[in-house]
């Protein structure tokens, strides 16, 4: 993904929002990938999230080479999370659009552009356009991963659809939403440190529809230090998630077969797998576990055990 592009003068009322925690290794090129836009946001805010690296310093460097038009904004807070470090960002501008990317991540130089041309197509119903992505590695060569396209793609009021999965693909750096409709949903749940942005999604989701830019407009970063690697973290926040959702997903066996699906896969990557059961048991109630492991009899133990087996069975397969 090229990250240079000759600098344009025109800008659109965007704010960029940049959550910052240790990341000097990427950020760099990750807010080069930003300034690189056919159309440029209004600003460009990097909120530094109590880092201890030299991130900021690298900031610094781009903030002061530049010279555009888009405003640089670098602040600080302590050490809170990025939901907090969003809201943080959302105070500090008034842009009428907002975008997410993360300080791994890279924009495609029409990222801005395309998903501007959706809601200027659009009426006030259209609250949120995400884009499709690939995945990058640490020298921003594409690689291999689960594929982030969702076919059919997510387009109009799509709540309960969503709320089955995270279809959002490539999720925060792949989205551009109104600022009214994050102030309307009531901005990130800073209790949530994973899958905070597909909480905001889903609350976008009830206001108002979601639309597509059908093209591929973010490298999304697999690295040794990504948060989806920390398996016990992951099945923390994807239980906090569920506890928060339960009552809305509950009566839709689809949601509960994803949900369940999602927390045996994080508790099978845990190394200390009887403590991934021990905080399911005291974190999910055995009402919510009957329904979420219902082709297990409501057991967790069995529902991996049976994915255990079949995972097995499919290897002994593509190996034979």
């Amino acid at each position: 993904m090229p990250i240079f592009a000759a600098m344009p003068q025109a800008t659109v009322p965007v704010d960029v929002i940049v959550p910052l925690h240790n990341g000097e290794r990427f950020i760099e090129r990750t807010l080069l990938s930003v300034l690189g836009q056919y159309l440029l946001p209004a600003r460009l805010i990097i909120v530094d999230d109590g880092s201890t690296d030299a991130g900021t310093e690298r900031v610094r460097l781009v903030r002061d080479r530049h010279a555009g038009p888009t405003e640089i904004i670098l602040a600080h807070q302590a050490n809170a999370g990025p939901n907090a470090a969003r809201n943080h960002g959302l105070r500090l501008g008034d842009s009428a659009y907002v975008a997410f990317l993360d300080a791994d991540d890279l924009w495609n130089p029409e990222k801005l552009a395309k998903q501007m041309q959706v809601f200027a197509g659009a009426g006030p119903d259209l609250l949120l356009v995400y884009c499709q992505g690939h995945w990058i590695d640490a020298d921003d060569r594409i690689t291999a991963g689960p594929p982030l396209k969702e076919n059919p793609p997510l387009r109009g009021r799509v709540f309960e659809r969503l709320l089955e999965r995270n279809r959002i693909t490539g999720s925060a750096s792949a989205v551009l939403a109104r600022r009214s409709a994050i102030e309307q949903a009531g901005g990130f749940d800073e209790s949530l440190r994973t899958m905070e942005d597909f909480d905001m999604w889903l609350r976008i989701s009830e206001l108002g529809a979601i639309d597509l830019a059908e093209e591929d407009l973010v490298g999304i970063r697999t690295h040794e230090a990504n948060n989806t690697k920390n398996a016990p973290h992951m099945l923390r926040g994807i239980l906090r998630f569920v506890s928060k959702w339960h009552a809305r997903g509950e009566h839709l066996p689809s949601v509960m077969h994803e949900w369940g699906h999602l927390i045996a896969l994080f508790v099978m990557r845990c190394t200390d797998r009887q403590a991934a059961y021990a905080m399911v048991n005291e974190r999910v109630t055995a009402t919510q576990q009957r329904a979420l492991f219902r082709k297990a009899g409501g057991s967790l133990r069995l529902y991996v055990l049976m994915k255990s087996i079949r995972r097995s069975f499919s290897s002994e397969s593509v190996n034979a």
